[in-house]
């Protein structure tokens, strides 16, 4: 009896799930990938704004980067790793981090947000493990999704963690 009951359960679920539209389930929300969405990173309590890596901003600051770097006779496919970190840095400073919470700088006093603080923050060889956080939190589909629900928290918690 107990069996049946956790099968109609697990059926009922199901069904609640089947019964979502494809908009429930994938639909982006377009003024957040521009605007910024609030994320919490994985350590520390850090909440940051983030614009989606899709997003008008983003694109711009990477289009920028890449006539940079091609004036200096380098592809930015191609950077040597020494160069990389520079190179993603700028991006999130500039095309991906609106806004930030609970940063402490290494004298762990609060660390107001600016681009220029973000970008002595990603361009610091020491500080990748940060940057590489939030780029992947931008580049993640759940980041955007116009309705928010358990499974998409999920999909992004194990995404960030693993």
């Amino acid at each position: 009896m107990e069996q049946k009951k956790k099968n109609a359960k697990t059926a009922e679920v199901l069904v609640e799930q089947d019964e979502k539209s494809i908009f429930d389930l994938y639909e982006r929300d377009m003024d957040a990938e521009e605007d910024g969405q609030w994320v919490l990173l994985s350590k520390g309590n850090i909440e940051v704004k983030i614009r989606s890596l899709s997003s008008k901003t983003c694109v711009k600051v990477i289009r920028r980067l890449k006539e940079k770097y091609l004036k200096l006779n380098r592809n930015v496919d191609n950077l040597p790793e020494s160069q990389q970190f520079l190179y993603f840095g700028e991006i999130a400073a500039y095309g991906l981090v609106v806004d930030w919470k609970n940063v402490r700088g290494k004298n762990r006093q609060p660390l107001k947000f600016s681009t220029e603080a973000a970008y002595k923050i990603f361009t610091n060889p020491s500080m990748v493990n940060f940057a590489m956080e939030i780029c992947e939190a931008a580049g993640h589909k759940e980041t955007f999704l116009k309705h928010w629900d358990e499974e998409s928290e999920k999909n992004l918690l194990e995404t960030s963690i693993g």
